[in-house]
């Protein structure tokens, strides 16, 4: 039996402009702690080149609390 590891990615806030309209005569920054309600975003290049050498991919969302951190971070191995 292969075990893969379980690796853990933190994952961004979606692009401002999109949520923002006088974002456009703003550079294009990424919100990275996104508000609840509001999408997180991974690029799946990212979670592809991962998964290609047999990775698992969790997110790690950056507003959850320590006890959700610990939690994750103990079911995690990368």
């Amino acid at each position: 039996m292969q075990h893969n590891p379980d690796v853990g990615i933190v994952s961004g806030g979606g692009n401002r402009e999109a949520k923002e309209p006088h974002a456009a005569r703003e550079p294009q920054v990424a919100d990275p702690c996104p508000k609840p309600n509001q999408t997180a975003y991974i690029p799946a290049s990212d979670v592809k080149f991962l998964e290609s050498g047999g990775a698992r991919v969790v997110p790690v969302m950056l507003s959850q609390t320590l006890e959700e951190y610990k939690r994750l971070f103990n079911s995690i191995n990368g």
